[in-house]
């Protein structure tokens, strides 16, 4: 129900940057219960499996087969919506950031489009409370990584444990680069 409602104040009110971010955080979340659903599904399928009742076994296996087909396509359309409040706000950098992070998951990443999402909005940081701004700049260095370039990674994460001395994230993620 409020996914319908957000899609139809989208289609009235395109250019309200807010409401495509309120549905992109909603198909996120709707990503995680698919998720959870699905797991579910699984152990309750071995469940019957166990119990020897193998029709209901098989029942519940496709069951969860079908709920975690609905996961790219949640991932697309949450992508979608972050790109859209982009457009429509291109000074929101946790707009910018939530796309970095799906761009930099999925069957197809895209590291680069990622790292220049991530670069826009570590521009606009003083906008933004710093808990973000942590996340933003452990998942560049995660993408600076991925993309060999392992170097700035190091360079980037030291100046932010330097910042940081206390955030165990952020020593653990330096720890994981080295």
């Amino acid at each position: 129900v409020a996914a319908r409602t957000l899609e139809r104040l989208v289609r009235d009110h395109p250019e309200k940057a807010r409401v495509y971010e309120m549905l992109g955080d909603l198909y996120l979340i709707r990503r995680g219960f698919v998720r959870a659903a699905a797991s579910a599904y699984v152990r309750e399928g071995r469940q019957f499996r166990l119990m020897d009742k193998n029709v209901q076994a098989a029942s519940t296996r496709r069951r969860g087969r079908q709920t975690l087909a609905e996961l790219p396509a949640l991932r697309m359309r949450a992508t979608w919506a972050f790109k859209n409040a982009r457009r429509c706000d291109p000074d929101s950098a946790q707009s910018r950031i939530r796309l970095a992070n799906l761009l930099r998951g999925g069957a197809n990443p895209n590291y680069e489009q990622a790292l220049a999402e991530l670069g826009e909005g570590l521009k606009r940081s003083d906008r933004i409370p710093e808990r973000y701004v942590v996340v933003a700049r452990l998942i560049r260095a995660d993408l600076m990584r991925r993309t060999g370039k392992l170097d700035e990674a190091l360079s980037d994460m030291k100046a932010l444990l330097s910042e940081k001395p206390k955030n165990s994230s952020v020593a653990l993620n330096y720890i994981e680069l080295l």
